[in-house]
């Protein structure tokens, strides 16, 4: 009996492709919005919604060619209520980003006061921070302690992120606003408190949900490098947005991001391919 080949095979890679070029096309759409003295529909939000969704659907898709459907649903589902416990009794309570209220500009409530898109932001910038971590650590894969370095590099990726979000969505969006307190430093009026918010909130989403992303399959685990190219996009585009505002630490803090997380993934997998390749045979 000849057994047809499944029609579905390769369709995860497809579907992440396609997702990521839409992704590109409309992180440049957002990206000359902000160059724009009249910008197109200059109170919509949806060009950053799409942006949001587009990414989140990227990164989903470039796991399901290793990782099993209820996984990923587990996965996303673990970092979605965290992050909405810890934003929901945040924005009542201070605690533990800080004392900050959302504005209409960051869309539909989920539950008064939450926006429905803080646990799809978090969804996005945890699982490409975590993908772009594996790559830039894939030249250690086999190394000891990998486990832990992975977590260490997966919740700075995540910080790095929040470094650039924070001034690109109060100081430029407006998403949400933060109140004046008596720490002497802040970053755009965030302050240093909401950093470790983030590392708290981010290490036990980590914890949690990496179970669920733990390949069982012995086939080797394809490098996601379409996450690496989806948080370095994220990066430039708020650094793009930084410097249209003049906003300079900000800007370099996103470019430095950009350069440092996409050299370091190209100089591990570059290393992995040149440790792997078979030696030629003397004769």
């Amino acid at each position: 009996m000849r057994l047809k080949p499944d029609p579905f095979q390769g369709l995860p890679v497809k579907l992440s492709r396609g997702f990521f070029l839409l992704f590109l096309a409309q992180a440049l759409l957002v990206s000359l919005r902000c160059w724009q003295a009249r910008p197109w529909f200059p109170e919509a939000q949806w060009p950053e919604g799409v942006l949001l969704l587009l990414g989140t659907a990227t990164v989903i898709t470039t796991l399901s060619r290793s990782l099993p459907v209820q996984n990923l649903a587990g996965s996303c589902a673990i970092i979605g209520v965290i992050s909405a416990l810890f934003h929901y009794v945040g924005a009542l309570s201070s605690i533990p980003f800080g004392p900050y209220t959302y504005t209409r500009n960051a869309g539909q409530t989920l539950i008064d006061p939450l926006p429905g898109s803080i646990p799809l932001l978090w969804v996005l910038i945890v699982l490409c921070s975590r993908g772009a971590a594996r790559s830039v650590l894939r030249y250690w894969r086999s190394k000891p302690n990998y486990g832990y370095r992975l977590l260490i590099a997966t919740l700075a990726l995540i910080l790095w992120m929040d470094l650039s979000l924070e001034p690109f969505a109060c100081t430029i969006k407006g998403y949400w606003l933060w109140s004046v307190t008596k720490l002497p430093l802040a970053w755009y009026g965030a302050p240093l408190v909401n950093f470790l918010g983030w590392l708290l909130a981010g290490g036990l989403i980590v914890a949690f949900s990496t179970p669920f992303l733990l390949s069982k399959s012995p086939a080797p685990v394809p490098a996601e490098h379409i996450s690496v190219g989806v948080w370095c996009v994220l990066q430039l585009l708020m650094a793009n947005a930084f410097v249209s505002h003049r906003l300079w630490p900000a800007a370099v803090a996103a470019i430095a991001g950009a350069i440092l997380v996409g050299s370091s993934a190209f100089w591990s997998w570059w290393n992995t391919r040149r440790a792997t390749r078979p030696s030629p045979r003397k004769e």
